[in-house]
């Protein structure tokens, strides 16, 4: 399967598929609001402000498989509102580890599974995997290449 025919449900319970971003950069995280990174979430807001209007989207995907405090759905995009101030894209929560990984999760990670919340994957305008980040690579650690990939 390739991307453009993967799909999440949004927030609004919404089937939204990749491909509906095809001319965009995409970069998809699994989030939390608890643990270790869950800061994350400000800097991944402030990266989708400044870049947004020019063709770049974050979309979170609420994962409850390494946070103690995953909470539902409803629980979730609370806290990111509330707490963090993020206004990107949010998935229903999803599983990305296990055998009942979520399909897109599959497809983004092959055979090297995540190993912790805000695992980053970098999404060109043609639906393809540019490239993976590991948990302690900041948000704003990613600019730069954001940035180069936004003028191409």
């Amino acid at each position: 399967m390739s991307l453009d025919r993967c799909n999440y449900l949004d927030m609004s319970g919404h089937k939204i598929y990749l491909r509906d971003y095809k001319g965009q950069v995409l970069l998809l995280v699994n989030i939390a609001c608890g643990g270790e990174y869950a800061e994350q979430l400000a800097g991944l807001q402030a990266l989708y402000a400044e870049y947004g209007a020019g063709g770049f989207t974050v979309v979170g995907f609420p994962c409850g498989q390494f946070s103690a405090a995953a909470g539902g759905n409803k629980d979730v995009l609370e806290c990111c509102r509330n707490r963090y101030g993020v206004r990107f894209p949010l998935a229903q929560t999803v599983q990305v580890k296990g055998k009942n990984t979520d399909v897109l999760f599959k497809e983004l990670c092959g055979a090297k599974s995540i190993k912790g919340d805000f695992t980053k994957f970098l999404i060109s305008s043609d639906l393809t995997v540019i490239k993976r980040f590991d948990p302690e690579t900041p948000p704003e650690g990613l600019t730069v290449i954001i940035e180069e990939m936004l003028k191409n």
